[in-house]
């Protein structure tokens, strides 16, 4: 008996042991468990303290930079301009902000306009509308504005058919096969010969919509361009022929008018 008391008493201790050992390693692991995720914790807040710091020096670096674009492409504006800059330059920030341009884009494509002849208010409207077709026909605003001068130009319109000559554009794009930015490196090749003789805006571009539809719209404003330039250069040959290319008044008659001479 007295054996067996102290066989259990050795094994009372040695399990008493074994769990203050264990025990001991617990509290052990469970430390380094917490120091390690206080170092992982402060490892995160240091990242993001560096990786804050990073991001913020590169949004000042970028905003600088884009404030000191801004004002450059203004300045540039200024040595065309005769409108107050200030307005302009108000005006410029607006109009990005609602179409959601970048800023430095947009007084890029008012530098252009005004280049272009137009100034103030009128530089404005011409940019408001370039912007709105850039937004509808997923295009650049340099493209679109050059679009829109183009067309302005060839035609001797003003900025109030600015509405009007979106309206063709984009018919000109559902009735073709092309994009806005085919259109708009288009337009510039051809419309002054068709203007030259008296083709109406809306004929060209439908002409120019209808040749897209059978080939590609380089090859559609080059063909265009000949057809008109030919027209233009036999004069004399089609009044042979008994086809008057001006009316009475000296002024081209559309070539879609035109008819054939009765016997």
């Amino acid at each position: 008996m007295e054996a067996i008391g102290a066989w259990n008493t050795g094994v009372n201790i040695d399990v008493g042991v074994r769990t203050q050992r264990a025990e001991a390693a617990l509290g052990r692991f469970q430390r380094s468990t917490t120091s390690l995720e206080s170092a992982i914790s402060r490892l995160g807040r240091t990242m993001v303290t560096v990786f804050s710091a990073v991001a913020i020096e590169e949004f000042v670096r970028r905003s600088t930079n884009a404030f000191l674009s801004f004002n450059r492409e203004i300045a540039n504006v200024a040595t065309m301009s005769e409108a107050n800059i200030a307005r302009m330059e108000r005006a410029v920030q607006r109009l990005a902000i609602r179409y959601g341009k970048e800023l430095v884009d947009s007084t890029k494509a008012l530098y252009n306009i005004v280049s272009s002849g137009y100034d103030g208010a009128k530089a404005l409207e011409v940019l408001d509308a370039s912007m709105r077709a850039a937004k509808a026909g997923a295009a650049g605003l340099k493209e679109s504005a050059d679009a829109v001068i183009a067309t302005m130009k060839s035609y001797g319109m003003e900025t109030s058919e600015l509405n009007k000559i979106l309206d063709v554009q984009f018919a000109t794009l559902k009735k073709g096969r092309l994009t806005y930015s085919e259109l708009a490196h288009a337009v510039g090749f051809f419309l002054p010969q068709a203007r030259s003789l008296g083709e109406d805006l809306s004929a060209a571009m439908g002409a120019f919509a209808y040749l897209t539809q059978i080939i590609s719209p380089d090859e559609a404003k080059v063909s265009l361009n000949a057809i008109y330039r030919n027209l233009a250069q036999n004069v004399d040959k089609f009044r042979e022929l008994g086809i008057q290319l001006y009316d009475s008044q000296g002024k081209s008659v559309s070539y879609t008018h035109l008819t054939l001479p009765t016997n």
